[in-house]
C-alpha cells in the first residue's frame, strides 16, 4: 500500500492560532513600512548634505582640476626638453 502523501494530508490549525499569526504579521508590516519610511528619509537627508558638499566644494575640485592639467603640461614640457638635450648629446 501506498500510504498518504505528507504533502497532501490535511493540515487543522485552531482558528484563533490564525488569528494570531495575522496579528503578528500586521504588525510585522506595520513596523516594515515604518522603517522603510525612517530609510527613506535618512536617504533623502543623506542627498541633501551631498549635495552640499558638492556646491561648497566645486571651486576647490575646479582649482584641483586645473592644478593637474597644468603639472601634465608642465611634464609634457620637461619631455619634449630632455629628448632635446638627448637629441644634443646624440649629435
Amino acid at each position: 500500500s501506498r500510504g498518504l502523501d505528507p504533502a497532501k494530508a490535511a493540515v487543522v490549525v485552531p482558528y484563533h492560532e490564525l488569528r494570531l499569526v495575522k496579528e503578528e504579521l500586521r504588525e510585522f508590516d506595520e513596523q516594515t513600512q515604518l522603517d522603510v519610511r525612517e530609510f527613506r528619509h535618512r536617504i533623502a537627508e543623506a542627498e541633501r548634505e551631498l549635495s552640499g558638499l558638492l556646491r561648497s566644494t566645486a571651486e576647490f575640485r575646479k582649482e584641483v582640476d586645473d592644478a593637474e592639467a597644468k603639472w601634465h603640461k608642465h611634464q609634457n614640457y620637461k619631455k619634449v626638453l630632455m629628448d632635446a638635450v638627448q637629441a644634443a648629446l646624440d649629435s
